[in-house]
C-alpha cells in the first residue's frame, strides 16, 4: 500500500489525523507509521525475507490488511488478494500460478487455508492470531533493520475477476502511480481533507488504487462493510464521506436506499466514481437525482488501468456513452484484422496507456502495434463518435447491442436488474430480475427483444449473482439457468 519512507513523511505532516477508520477503530497516520515500523522489523527478524516475494492474503476488508500492505510494500514483497467467492481448486491455481511462497488469512478462512496449504507448504500468518505480535514494538536487542537495503526490480500482479474462468494473471514491471494520482487529484480536487469509502474488496485492484491515492494525500480511509450496501448508504451519512468508488450493482442498493428513504441524512459527497461493470442509463439518472451532479462513470481494465471518463454531465446528455479518453490513454476501434476502423463503426476495443500490463503470466496477451504504437485489444466491442465519446455495445459478443437491449429492459417498471449473454446453445438468454407484476413485465421484454429482431431466445426470472467486486459471475449464472430451464 504505502511504504515506510512515505509514510514517515505523511506522519510527521498529519501525525494525529485518522488515516483508517473501521466502525469504532482510529488508526492516526502515527499509528499506522508505527505499526508498520514494527512490522517491518518484526517480520525481518522472524522469517528469511530474502525468501519471500510474493504472499496472497484470503481476508474481509480490516483495518490489518491495510498494515500488512504498508509492511510489505516497505519490504518489496509482492502481496495481493485472491478472491472470496473462489472455491479453494481455483485459490490454488491462482497461488501456483504466481508461485506465492506464503499465505495472510483471517480466522474465518482458516479450514480453507488448511485445505490450501496441503502440499504447497506455504507460509502461513493468521491475522487474528498473529498481527498484535507482529506490529508490537520490537524487543530492545533487535537490530534495527533498513528497508533500503532491499534491490528488487519493480512489480505488480493482480488476478483478472476470473468469474467466467481461471483468472488471469496480470503483471506489470513498472508503476503508474507517478503519473496517475497527480492527474487525477488535479483534475477532480482531491485533498487531505477527503473521507474515501471503500465498497469494493481489498483483492479488487481498484480498492487498492484508489485507496493508495488518498493515503498519499494525507486523506482518510473508510472501510464499509461490503456486504451490505444499506449499512454503507448510512456510512455516507454517518461518516460524511466526500468520495468513494462504486460498482453498478452495489451503487443501485445504495441509491434505492435513500430513493426509498431507509437512509435519511445530509449528503457530504463531492465524487462518485462508477464502472466495474456496464452501468445501466437508468441507474445514472437515478444515482444523480439521489447524489447530485458528482457522480462519475470510468472505463477500463485490470489489464489497461482506468482509460476512459464521463462527467457528470455527460451521464445525463449521452447516458449510453461511457466517456472520452483520460490523459495518457488512446482508444481504437479495430476490425476482425485488427485495421482500425472510421468513426461510428462498431469494432474491437483496442486500447493504448502507460497504465498498460507488460503482459500475463499464465496467458497469451491480445496486443497489437498500430502507428508504432503498442495497443490491447480487449474483449469488450463498441464504437466512438465524432466528439470522442466511447460507446460500449457488448463484451465478447460482437454482433448484439446487448447494453441497448440491458438500457430499455431495465427501464421496466418493476425490473430491477438485467443480464443478457449467448449461451453454449447460440441462443440469446435475457436474465430478469423482477420485484412485482411478474406475467405483464415478462410481456414487456419479449417486446423488447422481438422489436429488435430476436425470435430465438428464453427469459429468465431470478437473482443475477455476482461477485463482491461488482462483476456477474457467469459460471453460477450459467447454472442457475440451466436449473430453472429443466424444472
Amino acid at each position: 500500500m504505502i511504504p515506510l519512507s512515505k509514510l514517515k513523511k505523511m506522519s510527521d505532516k498529519y501525525p494525529q489525523k485518522a488515516a483508517i477508520i473501521e466502525g469504532n477503530k482510529v488508526l492516526t497516520y502515527n499509528d499506522l507509521y508505527t505499526m508498520t515500523g514494527n512490522g517491518v522489523s518484526n517480520i525481518v527478524s522472524k522469517y528469511n525475507i530474502q525468501k519471500l516475494k510474493r504472499i496472497v492474503f484470503i481476508s474481509e476488508n480490516r483495518y490489518e490488511m491495510l498494515v500488512l500492505m504498508s509492511i510489505f510494500s516497505t519490504l518489496k514483497v509482492t502481496f495481493l488478494g485472491l478472491g472470496l467467492y473462489r472455491e479453494y481448486p481455483k485459490k490454488i491455481e491462482c497461488i501456483k500460478s504466481i508461485d506465492a511462497e506464503g499465505i495472510v488469512y483471517t480466522k474465518r478462512y482458516a479450514d480453507e487455508v488448511k485445505l490450501i496449504n496441503k502440499g504447497l507448504n506455504l507460509l502461513t500468518i493468521c491475522v487474528d492470531k498473529e498481527f498484535t505480535d507482529l506490529v508490537r514494538k520490537p524487543d530492545e536487542t533487535q537490530q534495527e533493520f533498513d528497508a533500503s537495503g532491499i534491490s528488487r526490480p519493480f512489480e505488480s500482479i493482480s488476478f483478472t475477476s476470473g468469474t467466467s474462468g481461471i483468472p488471469k494473471v496480470v503483471y506489470r514491471d513498472k508503476s503508474f502511480d507517478g503519473r496517475r494520482f497527480p492527474y487525477l487529484i488535479d483534475r477532480f480536487g482531491f485533498t487531505e481533507l477527503d473521507l474515501f469509502l471503500v465498497t469494493v474488496p481489498f483483492y479488487h485492484v481498484s480498492a487498492m488504487g484508489w485507496g493508495r491515492l488518498f493515503l498519499n494525500i494525507g486523506a482518510t480511509i473508510v472501510l464499509g462493510d461490503i456486504n451490505n450496501p444499506v449499512s454503507m448508504a448510512a456510512d455516507l451519512v454517518k461518516y460524511k464521506i466526500t468520495t468513494t468508488l462504486i460498482v453498478p450493482n452495489i451503487l443501485e442498493k445504495m441509491t434505492k436506499a435513500f430513493e426509498e428513504r431507509v437512509v435519511e441524512g445530509s449528503i457530504s459527497l463531492n465524487f462518485i466514481i462508477v464502472g466495474g461493470k456496464h452501468f445501466p442509463a437508468d441507474l445514472k439518472r437515478r444515482s444523480i437525482n439521489v447524489f447530485g451532479s458528482i457522480v462519475h462513470e470510468y472505463y477500463g481494465s485490470t489489464e489497461t488501468g482506468v482509460n476512459v471518463i464521463a462527467e457528470p454531465h455527460d451521464l445525463i446528455a449521452i447516458a449510453d456513452s461511457s466517456g472520452k479518453e483520460m490523459d495518457g490513454s488512446r482508444v481504437k476501434i479495430l476490425d476482425d484484422r485488427n485495421i482500425p476502423l472510421p468513426r461510428g463503426i462498431k469494432g474491437h476495443v483496442a486500447i493504448s496507456s502507460y497504465q498498460n500490463m507488460k503482459g500475463y503470466l499464465n496467458a497469451e496477451s491480445n496486443k497489437v502495434e498500430i502507428e508504432d504504437t503498442d495497443y490491447i485489444v480487449t474483449p469488450d466491442y463498441g464504437w466512438m463518435d465524432d466528439n470522442g465519446y466511447l460507446f460500449l455495445t457488448s463484451r465478447s459478443t460482437p454482433d448484439i447491442n446487448i447494453y441497448k437491449l440491458e438500457n430499455e429492459i431495465v427501464r421496466i417498471n418493476g425490473i430491477e436488474d438485467s443480464y443478457i449473454f449467448t449461451g453454449d446453445d447460440d441462443r440469446l438468454y435475457c436474465v430478469v430480475t423482477i420485484n412485482h407484476e411478474l406475467n405483464s413485465n415478462l410481456t414487456k421484454v419479449k417486446n423488447i427483444l422481438e422489436s429488435n429482431g430476436f425470435n430465438d431466445f428464453k427469459i429468465i426470472n431470478t437473482v443475477i449473482p455476482y461477485s463482491m467486486s461488482g462483476k456477474v459471475n457467469l459460471e453460477k449464472l450459467k447454472g442457475m439457468v440451466i436449473r430453472v430451464s429443466n424444472r
